[in-house]
C-alpha cells in the first residue's frame, strides 16, 4: 500500500515538473516542486489567469517529505563553491534557485536562513525590512536600496541571498544584484505557489540567456523604474488633468510600481512594445489593468500578441478551450478581456462597455429575440449589466480590450495604466493628461529618450521630478 501511493506521489510530481518546466526550465522547477511537495501542496493548471493551489494527499506528503522545506532552506550550508554551468564561463554568480512557498512571509524564511551564512534578504517594504533586521538572523534591504546599499562582494561577502516577492523584481534590479553576488554564492527568488502567467514569463525572462548578455553591458541600459508612492496617484491625476505644476516626491524606499506614477526609460525604439507586454503583465497580477496605446493599429498589434501568448499558454498547459470570432476576424477564448466597438441595444450597452469572457458553450441556448431565432454561445461578464448571454452576431461587433485607445479606454475605471509612448502626432500634452485620468492606483510610462522628452515639453509630468 505504501509502495503503491509513493508511485502515486512520484508520477504527480513528475507530471507537475514536466508542465512547469515548459516556463522556467528543468532545474527551477525541481526546486520549486520539492518545496511544493514538502508543504503538501502541488500547482494545478486550472485557469489560464492564474495557477491554483491545490492540496493533495498532505498525510502522504508530509510521511514522506517533512524535513525537505527546512533541508532546502539550510542546503547552502553544506553546498561548496559552484563550478561550471552557463553563468561560469561569464563570470556571473553561482545557481539561481527557486523557493516556492505556499504562505510564508519573508521573516519566516529568514527565520529558517542559516544565520552563519550572513544571508542578504531583498524585500518589497520597508515594514519587512525591519522586522527581519530586528531578529538578528541577517541583514535586509529593499528593492529600491539595491542601488544604493548592496554592498560590493569584496568589501562584504554573502553566501546566500533571499528575493522576496519576486513580482516587484525587474531586470534591471536583478542585474544589480547578480553583480554584488561573489561567485559560489546562491541566489533564491522567493514567491508564492500561486503564480500567473506574467509572473512565469518574468522568471523564464530573467533566467534566459539574454540576462547574461545584459551583464556584459558597462551602463545596464536595461530599463529604470522611478514611482512615487501609492498615495501620489490622485495628486498626479489632478495635477495633469488641470495642466497645473506638479513635482512628484523622489523614489522613496520599499516603492514598487503597484502605486503611483512612474517612468521606464528604454534604450531603443524596439524595446518598447517588449518592456511593455512585460509591464502589463506583472500589472495584471495585481489588479485591473490595461495598455493605453495612441493609434488603434497600435492596439490591434498588443492585443494580437497577447492573445497569441494566451493560446501558447494554453497549448503548453494542455488546455482545449474553444475559440470564438470577434471583429475583424479576432480570434478570442475564455478569461480575455472585451470591449463593444459600437452599441448593443438589446443588452444595454454602449460603446465601450467593458467585459470578460466567461464560457463558450458547445451547445447554444436556442432563443427568440424580436422574433428572430437566434443562438447564445458565449458567456460574458460585462462591468456594467454582470453576465449575460450572447450571441454570434453579437461578437462581431466585440473586439479583444488588453490594449485600448483612450476614446474607449476612459469609459472604464483601471487599477494600473501602461502607456508606451511612441512618435505618434496623438500623444501631447492633452492625450497624456486625460490617460493619468482614469488610472485609480498606477500609471507606467514607456518610451526611449527622445520621443519622451519631446513629449514632456510643456507636460509638468516629466519635469525631473518625475523623469531623472
Amino acid at each position: 500500500m505504501e509502495t503503491e501511493k509513493s508511485g502515486r506521489l512520484a508520477a504527480t510530481r513528475q507530471h507537475v515538473i514536466s508542465r512547469l518546466s515548459r516556463y522556467i526550465g528543468p532545474s527551477l522547477s525541481e526546486g520549486a516542486i520539492d518545496a511544493a511537495v514538502s508543504a503538501g501542496r502541488l500547482v494545478e493548471w486550472k485557469s489560464p489567469n492564474n495557477t491554483v493551489i491545490q492540496s493533495v494527499g498532505v498525510s502522504i506528503v508530509l510521511r514522506n517529505l517533512s524535513q525537505r522545506l527546512d533541508d532546502y532552506a539550510k542546503s547552502a550550508q553544506n553546498v561548496g563553491p559552484a563550478t561550471g554551468g552557463r553563468h561560469a564561463k561569464n563570470q556571473v554568480c553561482a545557481p539561481i534557485e527557486l523557493l516556492a512557498l505556499p504562505c510564508s512571509t519573508a521573516l519566516a524564511v529568514a527565520n529558517r536562513a542559516n544565520p552563519t551564512e550572513r544571508p542578504l534578504h531583498i524585500v518589497p517594504t520597508l515594514t519587512e525590512r525591519d522586522a527581519i533586521n530586528a531578529t538578528g538572523r541577517g541583514r535586509a534591504i529593499t528593492f529600491a536600496e539595491t542601488l544604493t546599499r548592496l554592498p560590493h562582494p569584496k568589501r562584504k561577502s554573502y553566501r546566500t541571498l533571499f528575493v522576496h516577492n519576486c513580482d516587484g523584481l525587474d531586470l534591471l534590479t536583478l542585474s544589480k544584484v547578480l553583480q554584488r553576488l561573489p561567485m559560489g554564492g546562491w541566489l533564491r527568488l522567493c514567491f508564492s505557489l500561486a503564480i500567473s502567467p506574467g509572473q512565469l514569463r518574468i522568471l523564464q525572462t530573467i533566467t534566459s540567456e539574454r540576462l547574461t548578455s545584459a551583464l556584459k553591458a558597462t551602463n545596464l541600459k536595461l530599463s529604470e523604474q522611478l514611482c512615487g508612492t501609492s498615495d501620489d496617484m490622485t495628486r498626479v491625476s489632478e495635477a495633469l488633468r488641470h495642466g497645473s505644476p506638479i513635482a512628484l516626491d523622489r523614489v522613496e524606499p520599499g516603492c514598487t510600481i503597484s502605486g503611483g506614477a512612474a517612468f521606464m526609460r528604454c534604450s531603443d525604439r524596439l524595446a518598447v512594445p517588449n518592456e511593455t507586454k512585460a509591464a502589463f503583465y506583472a500589472s495584471n497580477f495585481r489588479g485591473k489593468t490595461a495598455i493605453v496605446a495612441p493609434t488603434a493599429i497600435q492596439c490591434a498589434q498588443f492585443n494580437i500578441d497577447l492573445h497569441n501568448d494566451r493560446v501558447d499558454y494554453l497549448r503548453a498547459s494542455d488546455q482545449q478551450n474553444p475559440f470564438i470570432r470577434l471583429r475583424n476576424h479576432e480570434s478570442a477564448t475564455v478569461g480575455e478581456p472585451v470591449v463593444c466597438r459600437s452599441n448593443l441595444h438589446r443588452l444595454n450597452l454602449t460603446s465601450g462597455s467593458i467585459g470578460k469572457i466567461v464560457a463558450i458553450f458547445d451547445k447554444p441556448r436556442i432563443a427568440v429575440i424580436e422574433g428572430t431565432v437566434v443562438e447564445l454561445s458565449v458567456l460574458i461578464d460585462f462591468e456594467s449589466i454582470g453576465k449575460t448571454l450572447v450571441s454570434m452576431e453579437e461578437l462581431k461587433t466585440l473586439s479583444l480590450a488588453y490594449a485600448l485607445p483612450l476614446s474607449r479606454a476612459r469609459f472604464s475605471e483601471w487599477e494600473h495604466i501602461v502607456v508606451p509612448i511612441t512618435r505618434s502626432k496623438a500623444v501631447d500634452n492633452t492625450w497624456i493628461r486625460q490617460t493619468s485620468g482614469i488610472a485609480t492606483r498606477s500609471i507606467l510610462f514607456i518610451g526611449t529618450d527622445n520621443n519622451c522628452m519631446r513629449t514632456s515639453e510643456g507636460c509638468h509630468a516629466f519635469t525631473e521630478g518625475l523623469y531623472v
